[in-house]
């Protein structure tokens, strides 16, 4: 019972259609120039700008 009590909340957290739409909301608030973020971030970040550019 306990499961199935948790996988209510599991499918609340991340399966619901809304959090993409509240990640990327959140995503377009931040100022990734102020952020100190590890090199291979950076790279990836870099990478898939360039792509969505092309």
């Amino acid at each position: 019972m306990a499961q199935k009590q948790l996988m209510i909340w599991y499918n609340y957290f991340f399966l619901s259609k809304s959090k993409p739409v509240t990640h990327m909301r959140a995503l377009e608030k931040l100022d990734f120039s102020k952020l100190q973020l590890p090199e291979p971030l950076e790279r990836l970040i870099d990478a898939v700008v360039k792509k969505i550019e092309e």
